[in-house]
């Protein structure tokens, strides 16, 4: 029995065929379906696994389930198993005893942080993070982070410096010094050949760059279709799958602008063509050979992007796209008037789009007047239901949708001159090959990405722009007896020269056009390190209110 959002996930550790050869015969989640108790007893299926991530709602759910199955499943005496992701609970144990299943029931913990979701990608899939902390006010989810980043330096080695912005970041590396501190002498050791630095994110830091829409070839596949660990599910059409590293034509093109791709693409078409035409009568054994190897593997995949290509296309055509298009540019552009706010109401946009437009307007211009504030939650509720109170009560109670009376302050504002956030007037991306980041987003360029440009090259403690966010730099030097301690030190004085080994960990999500545009720093080499990120959760704007809202 798995939780929905992990069934993906574990797709990515272990196939089917794997689990099925030892001994799962049946996966499904645990929904109140009577069926599933025939179905276990018709297949003499007598020991059910949960496997939860140890949250509460998780944990009840599990805990309901299996007292359903040992109601109905009158024939069979059911053994259940617990497995907790990262930790264990007291309170499984304690749902599981007020059920009077504990006789029944095996808890346990599975030593499960990091999934993979690429090469250079690992996610903790804590998608009710930003609920916990944002919404609910509750913390326990940080210390689930901090678990995993001390698990992934025992497997890597201590990183000689540690860089937090905001509150949840520096309350995380407070956490990581606490373990380090009670582990004693072991504690994980610094390596030479490990890694060399963690730089540690709040989303709330940056809340512009999940609002606008993602250009990237994934990061619009994930805005339009729907991308999770490589396969992408559109309102059931036929399940589409294998869009990662294993793809050669995703790996080429999956950071690129879309009309980037598009290129790449006829292109790598017209190469093939050229060869098959002039090349082949003189060609010998082993061009031939490299030739049907590089159609093999490109053009066996090229009927599947060339026709998601074209649904991209249509979409980016639709009048609403190209209108929300305009309307985040003026928005960054520093524009103030609320008319094209209204319009997206009254031209019945989606409704995410319209509250995606309007924390973006919060996250640029530190809030939206009380007068228009008033108005345009009157209009959501008019149009798309009053169901939706509760949904612009967790963004005013997230902290992400706001009057400009509450005085909340921009690190958009501060850092857009100075850290060149915008591209500047009258100069074009090269669609193909763009020298900067600003192609992601149509000529902006996530402030996420420079601060961690900024973290990498210039460090934090010096840094001004986002200065009202809480900053840590936690530098580990050695004792006498060749063990990390932690000392608040310059981060030149505890890192080793040339390229670093940087793990970049986004607390609260991250968007595939802010991956996108770290690889493409580290590529270009305008960051000295090889960038491995990690994660709570890949998001878009939408995905990450809907997140809020616990759906």
């Amino acid at each position: 029995m798995l939780e929905e959002s992990f069934i993906l996930a574990l797709g990515s550790i272990v196939d089917v065929s794997t689990l099925k050869e030892h001994g799962v015969d049946m996966f499904c989640t645990p929904t109140m379906d009577a069926g599933i108790c025939a179905s276990l007893e018709a297949k003499g299926i007598a020991k059910v696994v949960y496997v939860v991530h140890g949250r509460v709602d998780s944990v009840y759910d599990a805990g309901n389930h299996a007292m359903m199955i040992s109601r109905e499943a009158r024939k069979t005496q059911m053994r259940f198993y617990v497995i907790s992701i990262s930790r264990e609970l007291r309170m499984v144990r304690s749902v599981f005893e007020e059920k009077n299943l504990l006789g029944d029931t095996v808890c346990m913990e599975i030593p499960y942080s990091w999934v993979p979701a690429g090469v250079d990608v690992v996610s903790l899939e804590l998608h009710g993070l930003v609920r916990d902390v944002m919404v609910e006010k509750n913390i326990s989810a940080l210390y689930d982070v901090a678990i995993g980043l001390y698990q992934y330096q025992s497997m890597c080695g201590s990183a000689a410096c540690i860089q937090a912005k905001g509150a949840w970041s520096c309350r995380i590396t407070d956490m990581l010094q606490r373990m380090r501190k009670e582990a004693g002498t072991n504690v994980p050791a610094i390596s030479d050949h490990g890694l060399d630095e963690i730089i540690l994110i709040d989303r709330t830091v940056d809340m512009v760059t999940p609002m606008c829409t993602q250009l990237t070839y994934e990061g619009l596949l994930d805005e339009v279709l729907g991308i999770e660990f490589g396969q992408i599910r559109n309102q059931g059409a036929k399940k589409v799958s294998g869009l990662d590293d294993t793809d050669p034509i995703f790996r080429e093109t999956r950071d690129a602008l879309y009309s980037g791709a598009q290129i790449w693409i006829h292109k790598t078409l017209k190469e093939i063509q050229k060869f098959r035409d002039v090349d082949m009568a003189d060609a010998d054994v082993a061009s031939l050979k490299g030739f049907v190897s590089n159609l093999r593997e490109k053009f066996s995949r090229m009927p599947l992007h060339t026709s998601l290509l074209e649904k991209l296309g249509n979409a980016m055509k639709e009048p609403s796209f190209i209108a929300r298009q305009k309307l985040e540019a003026e928005i960054l552009d520093d524009d103030l008037n609320m008319n094209g706010l209204y319009d997206r109401i009254y031209k019945g946009d989606d409704v995410y789009s319209v509250l995606r437009l309007m924390c973006l307007f919060c996250a640029v211009h530190g809030g939206i007047p009380k007068k228009d504030f008033d108005i345009l939650r009157k209009d959501v509720f008019n149009t798309y239901g009053f169901a939706h109170i509760a949904t612009i009560h967790a963004l005013q109670e997230g902290g992400i949708l706001y009057k400009k009376e509450d005085r909340k302050p921009s690190a958009f504002s501060d850092a857009r001159t100075p850290m060149g956030l915008l591209v500047q007037d009258g100069r074009m991306i090269d669609q193909e090959n763009p020298d900067d980041i600003h192609y992601a987003y149509a000529g902006y360029a996530p402030l996420s990405s420079r601060l961690v440009q900024q973290a990498c090259t210039k460090g934090w403690e010096t840094n001004t722009n986002a200065s009202h966010y809480p900053t840590k730099v936690v530098g580990q030097g050695l004792d006498d007896d060749g063990y990390a301690h932690d000392t608040i030190l310059p981060r030149a004085r505890t890192t080793k020269k040339g390229t670093k080994n940087t793990l970049v960990v986004f607390v609260g999500g991250v968007t595939h056009a802010e991956l996108s545009t770290l690889r493409f720093l580290s590529k270009k080499e305008m960051i000295p390190c090889h960038v491995t990120i990690g994660t709570t959760s890949i998001l878009n704007g939408t995905t990450f209110i809907q997140s809020l809202l616990g759906t």
